[in-house]
């Protein structure tokens, strides 16, 4: 068997249905080409060689229609085609050409909508038979249910063939499922040839999966393409391979297993029909073959059209595309549709009206679970919501049940479809809301990746905004250049290090790059094989009665003070935030914060509740506050400990240090508090009426006091008083219940010292105070440095450093 090589320059040519065919007609009016601007959609044909030699009797044209990735997406939404609509279309074409073919890539069930779902996929295998599919590729969600479940159910139910040659007994190394199928069309017979993803240990719960080996797709394909050919059971060969590039040219699987299969398929294959990756292209390799893939969903439709020549032996013309199966502008009433198709359809979605009518939980509390929104209510991505933070935190803790050391989870926006509210929470309520059926993922990503991750929410063109679980909070700076915007990153109380791996959940969407988060797809990444509606509907269940989280997890912060100075008496610090209020219309807004300094109550700030448009910014306020002359106990009461130890250890004749001490902003609604350090003089830090205190007392961690003076024994410590002295504590909540952090080498906070002069030295974990006693030896006051961010509930999450202050 040869295989022409084509060039790719000769445009496809159309051949016009046959008269009379009205249904025909329309079908093949909604599966024109599409637009010329979409990138993805190719059509390229090989140029027609001389046929003089054979007559138009030895001309078969085979037309092969493939789709991929279906995932039970039974019906119209406006982005998919839906079943009835894809049947119709296969039916049309069938009509225009009696030579034709419909194959499937594999995935067509699992993590499928809720209308399919809620019936384990039965009404969509029910759908994929009445179309008439001819054979099909086993994916890798076919096995979400375990190989048990493909045995049991899957091929029985479904009455067209479901390949897998290198899915094979892991003992013997025999296939355990049909290798190929052959199928005659007008006197060429036609040979496919079911290959899945080498990554399947990845992807599915390896119990059910157990004892079987997922060998080389290149290798196990060019042994049954020689098998084919050699006994010459086919004429033309087309694999059926889920897997594929992850971008939409070739070149992005180099190195890959896929790649392989692509660069060294043999002649004898004419094509190769792909899936997995949810990509879209026609191309061709380097020896001419055809590669094709159709995205997803019944988005698009695979046309593979060849030209065999009987008296010849081969191949002698080929074109392929990618047909948009969706028409926008198509009334509903003249959408092409199947009756046969479109009554398993109704029939399915009245079942899960039914059962998705059951009662999942409760929402309580005043916060609805609802999107962000724009002023005139529209949705904005650019914002978080209550409903996104609420999905982040119940991923990220169905993906633990899997893989327990997840440290935080993100959710794209876009993956939202409709708000959930207040009050009883209902399956179907759920599953509207999520209808993608996406599956949660875990990504390995180092705290750099998750730095640039962040920072790949701001783009030249838009913002979209990642929703976060609780462990995973920030400041950015809204005014600052693409790329520069992330400021403090927590995570799970710790200052994000970037040498550390974090395991990352994310939906299957964003683990693949969606949305424009490649770094996703830099990082090592395992399937949980749990949809998101799985995962949101065990934990509602699990936790019901719910109460969102209303703090806010991210905050713009924007400094017109210099935030490094030295700020003395009179002197102004001043700085603008944004996003202490949530972004949608029914969430319980405040009208003021609170500010303070170093525990100094400053008064109040009104707060902007005006919508910001695309932006995540709603909750503004300006913040001035005046440096006063003295920060103590006879002007604040609230002046933290160790402030009091600093100004002890201070000589007679020795002016005071300068010291940072915490700005403190609270809006009390949300329950978001922001503690960001500045830093004030020695004479601010001095006691009001000019002395130092001779004795400050001070608690220690296991509730003990501690007392200081001025005198100047006490600065000259013995060996055993550094070895057991323990470190001053500063009096507030967030270390009342075991919140420290260290500051990390590299960070914002080291960085502002070094420009001051100041040495910054990291919390001991262990609790020794070593740096503390050389303080005292040397005179310099020892003080707390606070950075928070994102915070709630009466909480605060606070970043600490001990830093010497300078004179």
């Amino acid at each position: 068997m040869t295989y022409r090589e084509p060039p790719v320059d000769q445009p496809r040519r159309s051949r016009p249905l046959p008269r009379g065919s009205a249904a025909a007609a329309l079908a093949l009016a909604l599966i024109g080409p599409a637009p010329a601007a979409a990138a993805t959609a190719e059509e390229t044909a090989t140029p027609e060689q001389d046929t003089q030699s054979s007559s138009t009797e030895d001309l078969v044209d085979l037309d092969i229609l493939s789709i991929n990735d279906f995932h039970g997406r039974l019906e119209a939404d406006g982005d998919v085609a839906g079943a009835s609509r894809l049947a119709c279309t296969v039916d049309a074409r069938r009509a225009e050409n009696p030579n034709t073919l419909f194959v499937s890539a594999g995935d067509n069930v699992g993590a499928s909508t809720f209308t399919s779902f809620i019936q384990d996929d039965q009404p969509t295998i029910e759908a994929l038979n009445a179309m008439d599919l001819d054979v099909s590729a086993l994916g890798n969600h076919e096995f979400d249910g375990g190989s048990a479940d493909v045995d049991d159910r899957l091929l029985p139910e479904s009455d067209f063939p479901l390949l897998g040659a290198n899915i094979v007994d892991a003992s013997s190394g025999e296939p355990l499922y049909e290798p190929y199928a052959v199928e005659e069309v007008d006197g060429v017979d036609v040979g496919f040839i079911g290959v899945i993803t080498e990554d399947m240990p990845n992807l599915v719960s390896p119990a059910g999966v157990e004892g079987i080996r997922w060998a080389d797709m290149s290798e196990t394909v060019n042994h049954y393409a020689e098998e084919l050919t050699s006994e010459e059971k086919a004429d033309v060969i087309v694999v059926l391979a889920h897997d594929g590039a992850p971008g939409t040219d070739l070149a992005s699987a180099d190195g890959a297993p896929y790649g392989k299969l692509v660069d060294q398929v043999p002649a004898s294959v004419d094509a190769i029909i792909s899936g997995h990756t949810h990509q879209e292209y026609a191309l061709q390799n380097a020896n001419g073959t055809w590669v094709t893939q159709t995205g997803q969903y019944s988005e698009g439709l695979g046309s593979l059209e060849l030209t065999y020549d009987r008296a010849a032996g081969e191949v002698v013309e080929s074109r392929a595309e990618v047909v948009d199966l969706v028409d926008d502008a198509a009334p509903d009433a003249d959408a092409c549709t199947d009756a046969e198709v479109q009554g398993i359809v109704d029939d399915a979605v009245a079942h899960a009206d039914e059962a998705g009518a059951a009662v999942v939980g409760e929402v309580t509390g005043e916060l609805p679970l609802d999107r962000a929104q724009n002023a005139d209510g529209s949705e904005n991505r650019a914002a978080s919501s209550p409903l996104g933070s609420f999905v982040a935190d119940a991923q990220a803790w169905a993906a633990r049940q899997t893989t327990p050391d997840v440290d935080f989870g993100v959710m794209n926006p876009g993956g939202l479809r409709a708000d959930v509210g207040s009050g009883e929470i209902t399956y179907e309520e759920l599953a509207t809301s999520q209808p993608f059926a996406n599956t949660l993922a875990v990504l390995d990503l180092t705290g750099e990746q998750v730095r640039r991750l962040l920072e790949q929410q701001w783009r030249e063109d838009t913002t979209i905004t990642l929703a976060q679980s609780a462990e995973l909070r920030y400041t950015y700076d809204p005014t600052a250049p693409i790329g520069e915007r992330l400021g403090h990153v927590v995570v799970d109380g710790e200052p994000l290090d970037a040498d550390t791996t974090y395991q990352v959940m994310a939906n299957s969407f964003l683990a693949s790059g969606g949305d424009g988060f490649s770094v996703f797809t830099e990082a090592p990444s395992s399937d949980t094989g749990m949809t998101d509606l799985t995962g949101i509907v065990d934990y509602v269940e699990e936790h019901t009665p719910v109460a969102p989280d209303s703090a806010l997890r991210s905050t713009a912060v924007t400094w017109q003070s210099d935030p490094g100075a030295v700020h003395g008496p009179g002197d102004e610090i001043s700085l603008e935030i944004g996003g202490l209020a949530h972004s949608t219309a029914a969430a319980p807004v405040g009208d003021e914060v609170s500010v303070s300094l170093g525990g100094a109550d400053r008064g109040t700030v009104p707060l902007d509740t005006s919508f910001v448009d695309q932006t995540d910014e709603r909750g503004r306020a300006e913040i001035t506050v005046e440096v006063p002359e003295h920060l103590d106990g006879g002007e604040a009461s609230e002046v933290s400990a160790v402030l009091s130890t600093a100004l002890a250890s201070t000589t007679d004749d020795a002016a005071p240090e300068a010291g940072e001490v915490p700005l403190v902003i609270e809006e009390p609604v949300t329950g978001t508090r922001l503690e960001l350090p500045v830093t004030v003089s020695g004479e601010v830090l001095a006691a009001a009426d000019g002395e130092t205190p001779e004795e400050t007392p001070s608690e220690t961690p296991d509730g003990s006091s501690e007392t200081g003076s001025g005198s100047p024994e006490d600065d000259e410590p013995s060996d055993q008083d550094a070895s057991t002295r323990q470190p001053t504590e500063q009096p507030t909540e967030q270390q009342d219940a075991g919140q420290e952090a260290d500051a990390p080498a590299g960070s914002d906070a080291q960085d502002e010292s070094s420009d001051r002069g100041e040495t910054t030295e990291p919390v001991a974990d262990d609790g020794s105070d070593e740096d503390l006693a050389s303080t005292g030896a040397s005179g310099a006051a020892l003080l707390m440095a606070a950075v928070v961010v994102a915070l709630g509930g009466g909480t605060a999450l606070v970043l600490l450093t001990r830093r010497r202050a300078v004179r």
